[in-house]
């Protein structure tokens, strides 16, 4: 007769030992604790995990500023006095463009024109992407397309449909900086630095923006623009360069590499009336010096407010111009005919400087006092939580 194997009194009261501690924590509730623990941890972890994205991007941005910085320094013959009281004849070539005013091309050319019709017309660059379509009542229908380039850059390309203008009056409406700062609430300061031809206006223009977001710095654009006119269609040359009369500032961001290129052309009238009609063909591209993604979600989500603000301007505007002119724009009121004085000196608008410093710290303090108190409230309310979880569990086991 076989004997059975002896069992381990010791190892069975071992694990019924566990298996009633188990089940004491578990009616004690410390299972939740646990599971909090675990939250708070992660919780954690997804903070850092932040953290650490927000500063990659700021160095991200501080090295490109410092890359700028020192492409600024071995462009920018003009920084020394001598250079500053030099002569105005100047050979020097900055960027793209030569600070001459007997430049033939002045600050645009023919192939301005080709490099516009090229990107609106093919997709060798990459294919548009359609981000935003919509109407403005009766005053205007808008589309923007979107595309990815090279380096993870972004271009813009937009169609507006205008009713009752003309591409003379459109033209003057975007090239008015002047009646622009009244609608664009993020144009601080404009001002002209150099004036060439008033048939072609041919110009050099200075702006400021300002954005209502308190962690980016006022924008600086010095911007050579000139019209060219083919086959019906008028065509506004408007890109980023160098002047002497615009020297780089430490206190503002210079946004360099900028083209904003557009075409006006009359159309019949998609209303079915018998009033003119004006198809606008935008191409734009700017490196703004901040996190491409987050570049492209504040292009997408602000563009239809834009054009919101723009609309009521574009149908004040073109009346005052006809008011004005006593017909349509073939008059001398559209700089398509005769000459206009223009003069020498700079056309400013600039709100008080003072007043525009004094709101934005205002925001960055309440910024900064929003984002202090969301973190202490959130931490309060985890330890709270915690705490009369533990309170609970105690109790539970006193019990």
């Amino acid at each position: 007769m076989k004997r059975l194997p002896a069992v381990d009194l010791a190892y069975t009261a071992t694990v019924l030992v566990v298996g009633v501690a188990i089940g004491l924590l578990m009616a004690i509730g410390i299972v939740p604790i646990v599971r909090s623990c675990f939250k708070g941890m992660h919780c954690a972890l997804t903070l850092l995990l932040k953290c650490f994205l927000l500063i990659k991007d700021l160095v991200v941005a501080a090295v490109t500023q410092a890359a700028a910085w020192k492409t600024y320094k071995k462009v920018m013959p003009w920084r020394n006095a001598a250079a500053m009281n030099a002569s105005n004849d100047r050979n020097t070539v900055f960027g793209r463009s030569a600070f001459s005013k007997t430049q033939p091309d002045w600050y645009g050319s023919e192939d301005d024109v080709d490099f516009f019709l090229a990107r609106t017309r093919d997709e060798a660059q990459g294919k548009w992407k359609c981000i935003c379509q919509n109407k403005l009542g009766d005053i205007l229908q808008y589309e923007a397309y979107c595309r990815i380039l090279q380096g993870n850059k972004t271009e813009y390309m937009s169609k507006t449909v205008v009713k009752d203008a003309t591409a003379e009056e459109m033209t003057d409406f975007y090239l008015d900086d002047e009646r622009r700062c009244r609608w664009d609430s993020m144009l601080a300061h404009t001002e002209q630095l150099e004036a060439g031809s008033t048939r072609d206006r041919c110009e050099v223009v200075r702006w400021v923006r300002s954005f209502p977001f308190p962690f980016l710095t006022d924008r600086e654009y010095v911007i050579g623009r000139r019209i060219f006119r083919k086959n019906g269609t008028i065509y506004t040359v408007s890109r980023g360069i160098e002047h002497a009369a615009a020297p780089v500032r430490r206190s503002m961001v210079r946004m360099d590499v900028f083209y904003s290129m557009w075409s006006c052309r009359d159309i019949v009238c998609p209303w079915g009336t018998e009033k003119p009609a004006c198809e606008v063909v935008l191409l734009h591209h700017e490196q703004f010096k901040i996190p491409e993604r987050l570049a492209r979600f504040a292009a997408c989500k602000g563009m239809w407010g834009f054009i919101r603000s723009m609309g009521p301007a574009v149908v004040t505007f073109v009346q005052n111009h006809r008011e004005a002119s006593s017909g349509f724009s073939s008059s001398s009121f559209s700089h398509s005919g005769s000459e206009v004085n223009l003069s020498d000196t700079a056309i400013t608008r600039s709100r008080n400087e003072k007043h525009n410093k004094l709101m934005k710290t205002a925001r960055r303090a309440l910024f900064a006092t929003i984002v202090t108190t969301a973190w202490f409230v959130k931490r309060n309310h985890f330890s709270q939580k915690h705490q009369r979880r533990c309170t609970a569990a105690l109790s539970m086991k006193a019990w």
